[in-house]
């Protein structure tokens, strides 16, 4: 598998040393929010709409990610520039983004959130 860059909260790393916290509510319960976006040609295709879409949903069950909306776009973005070179073994990438509500056993006083945003052919 090629050696992806990825996002995650907040540093660039390889995808394979992205590490969730054994008692994240995303990985213990599912208590994470998502959107997935697609690449035509190497160019997002509609990333504002899906950024404003993870954003709503966020909202909705109060989870705060640190980052505003134009940030996250951006960051999705610079996840493409950094992942370009591997365009043409994959033919086309998915953008991810993945937002956890962290490490605790409750929803009120658990966090920090964890955000991803990774890229795969």
């Amino acid at each position: 598998m090629a050696d992806y860059i990825a996002y995650f909260n907040g540093e660039w790393v390889p995808y394979d040393q992205v590490k969730v916290d054994p008692h994240d509510r995303g990985f213990t319960v599912g208590d994470v929010i998502f959107d997935v976006a697609r690449t035509f040609n190497g160019k997002s295709f509609r990333m504002k709409q899906h950024v404003d879409r993870l954003y709503r949903s966020l909202k909705f069950v109060r989870i705060d990610p640190g980052l505003s909306p134009d940030e996250m776009t951006e960051i999705s973005e610079e996840a493409l520039r950094r992942n370009e070179h591997l365009l043409a073994e994959a033919g086309d990438f998915t953008v991810r983004q993945w937002i956890t509500r962290g490490p605790g056993s409750w929803t009120h006083t658990a966090g920090p959130p964890a955000v991803c945003v990774e890229v795969q052919g």
